[in-house]
């Protein structure tokens, strides 16, 4: 079991999730937008990364994620990201998708 469950969140990663949710194949309300980040920014630890990591060069936005993930001592990145998943290990992190973090559990 795990003993830890802060989530952690960059500005960087907030104002991507705030992008994505405007997308026009999601069809959210602005209302339904807000209450999305509302309960991210609820549920979450806001981190600012002292330093900025350059390992995955396929996809440079990603690579904030490890900031993130380094900043806090992160035991796990959740992702279906596959240049992060491809990684398995960052530093002391490991990258797993949501089924193998939920058979972790």
């Amino acid at each position: 079991m795990l003993e830890r469950d802060e989530w952690f969140i960059s500005q960087h990663q907030l104002d991507e999730l705030t992008r994505v949710l405007a997308y026009p194949k999601f069809s959210f309300s602005k209302a339904q937008q807000e209450r999305i980040r509302a309960f991210v920014c609820a549920h979450t630890v806001l981190v600012r990364p002292k330093k900025e990591h350059c390992i995955i060069q396929e996809d440079l936005a990603d690579n904030r994620i490890l900031d993130i993930a380094a900043e806090c001592h992160a035991e796990f990145i959740i992702t279906g990201d596959n240049h992060l998943l491809k990684l398995g290990r960052f530093q002391e992190t490991l990258i797993l998708t949501p089924a193998q973090f939920l058979e972790k559990l």
